[in-house]
This record gives C-alpha cells, sequence and structure tokens, in this order.
C-alpha cells in the first residue's frame, strides 16, 4: 500500500497511524491482509465525523492510496468531506 498527500502534513500523518493501527488489529483479529476499499471507507466514515460536527476542525488533506489486494489493483482518492473514489488513474495536488 503506498500513499500520496495533498493537504496539512499533520493530518496526513494522523491518518495514516491511524491506518496502521487498523491494519494491525485486523491482522492479530483475523490473521489476514486489511482489504483496503473497507480501510479507506473507515478514513472516510473518520473524516465525514470531522466535517459534521460543529465543534472540530474537519481534516485538510487529500489522500490517493494504492494497494494491491486478492481483488487486484486499487487506486482510491479521500476528500476533507468524507467522500472515497476509485480510480484507473489519478493524480492529486495543485499541478494535477
Amino acid at each position: 500500500m503506498g500513499i500520496c498527500i495533498s493537504g496539512m502534513t499533520a493530518d496526513a500523518r494522523f491518518l495514516t497511524k491511524f491506518m496502521r493501527n487498523e491494519c494491525l488489529n485486523y491482522w492479530y483479529a483475523h490473521g489476514s491482509l486489511h482489504p483496503c476499499e473497507r480501510l479507506v471507507a473507515k478514513i472516510g466514515k473518520k473524516s465525514q465525523v470531522k466535517t459534521a460536527h460543529p465543534s472540530k476542525r474537519p481534516f485538510g488533506v487529500g489522500l490517493l492510496i494504492g494497494s494491491v489486494d486478492e481483488a487486484g489493483t486499487h487506486i482510491f482518492e479521500t476528500c476533507p468531506s468524507g467522500n472515497f473514489y476509485e480510480y484507473i488513474a489519478m493524480a492529486i495536488g495543485d499541478r494535477n
């Protein structure tokens, strides 16, 4: 799994640490690798909760996540609003 970020680095570090912990928890509980689409859905849910809560600052980072699992290769883009999309090819950042 590989990640590219666009936005605030501190928020990206927080989300990648969350992703690492989720993968380790899944490995210990199920004995296999975490499915990428499920992990991206968890990131989207976490981002949407921060966006919807009035007293919390939303995440200011977009992630481009590429991975290979049993279903094949995947490229996902996550937005600070909580939306996530799967693409065949994608770029992220100012000059995408």
